[in-house]
């Protein structure tokens, strides 16, 4: 009993309690807010980090210190990797027709790969002007990979060639790869000059002894990673500060656009 008057209505003690919990979360969420953006150097945005924890959970938790562009390659046997896109069958695509058939093909980094997609068109359509290729069929082959140096270039005629592609005109744009590549990957990480670029890192995969815990160490912590960016994705969680700035949000994301 307060002095001279009432106690006050249990609703009035509720709506009171709601207010200063709604209060304090609402302080927690701006402090987050502010805190994040400090953080991040930049707005703090939930839809961001939504963008990512979506990508997290899409990929199962991937964890990975590997550029882009390694992700986008897969190891070849014969000339060190190819792009992904490439893969199947035969990664060079199928063999052309011999008969009235005229290949160019096309060898070399990442510079000889733009001038196969976007100038070797034009190439052939010069060439057919030509009188010895009157009647014939120019087919073009893009064989070069962004990052081939040689022998690169050499083992992949090689390689086509024992497949039994007709390889007719074969252009082999190179040597700014071949000089400046090495001394500034390979090298620092003690991988002979004709392996292909950053070996080390493309076969970090395959590990001996006891790397082999670390890694399946690493796959649990993906999987965790991945049910963590599920939860936190849900409501109310993917609305909240406090739950953006201690979701499962990490460093070593892909870049999300």
């Amino acid at each position: 009993m307060k002095p001279g008057g009432h106690d006050l209505p249990r609703w009035k003690k509720g709506l009171f309690a709601a207010l200063m919990v709604a209060l304090a979360l609402g302080a927690i969420e701006i402090v987050t807010g502010a805190a994040g953006s400090m953080v991040t150097r930049g707005v703090f945005s939930g839809y961001r980090l939504q963008a990512q924890r979506d990508a997290l959970a899409a990929s199962g938790g991937l964890v990975t210190m590997r550029p882009g562009w390694i992700q986008d390659e897969v190891l070849h046997p014969y000339v060190g990797f190819v792009p992904r896109h490439g893969t199947g069958n035969d990664p060079f695509g199928p063999r052309a027709p011999a008969d009235e058939h005229v290949v160019v093909a096309v060898v070399g980094g990442s510079f000889a790969y733009v001038f196969a997609e976007q100038g070797l068109p034009h190439l052939i359509t010069r060439l057919e002007q030509l009188p010895r290729f009157h009647g014939k069929t120019l087919v073009p082959l893009n064989a070069a990979a962004g990052g081939h140096k040689q022998p690169q270039q050499a083992m992949t005629v090689a390689y086509l060639t024992s497949l039994g592609h007709q390889l007719d005109i074969v252009i082999n744009l190179d040597g700014f790869n071949d000089v400046a590549l090495h001394p500034t990957e390979d090298a620092r990480a003690g991988v002979f000059p004709a392996y292909p670029r950053r070996w080390h890192q493309r076969v970090e995969g395959l590990m001996p002894s006891g790397a082999l815990r670390l890694m399946l160490q690493r796959i649990g912590h993906e999987q965790r990673r991945a049910a963590l960016a599920q939860v936190f994705s849900g409501f109310p969680w993917r609305f909240l500060n406090t739950a953006n700035g201690s979701g499962p949000v990490a460093t070593a994301w892909p870049s999300v656009r």
